[in-house]
């Protein structure tokens, strides 16, 4: 599913600021810049999958799952009914 940006920017913001969502805020610059400014050329394309591996890369980042437990299953983040898959 391809993404505009401002669909995407709007995820970013209810991941962590729309949504009770238990995502530690000061991951959102990171989410930002993985998914506007990636790594690795196969997450270049703007889709859900691309934003779902910026979510994905910056818990693995950050060296724990805690921020999402309590919310669906462990690694699951969900803003406006939308799911990321963080492990």
């Amino acid at each position: 599913m391809q993404l505009s940006t401002a669909a995407a920017k709007l995820l970013i913001y209810q991941a962590f600021i729309g949504e009770e969502t238990g995502f530690p805020k000061h991951l959102a610059r990171r989410v930002h810049d993985l998914y506007f400014l990636p790594v690795h050329e196969e997450f270049k394309p703007r889709t859900m999958w691309s934003l779902s591996n910026a979510f994905h890369q910056c818990v693995q980042g950050a060296g724990t799952n805690s921020a999402v437990q309590g919310h669906g299953e462990a690694g699951e983040i969900s803003a406006n009914g939308t799911t990321f898959l963080t492990t």
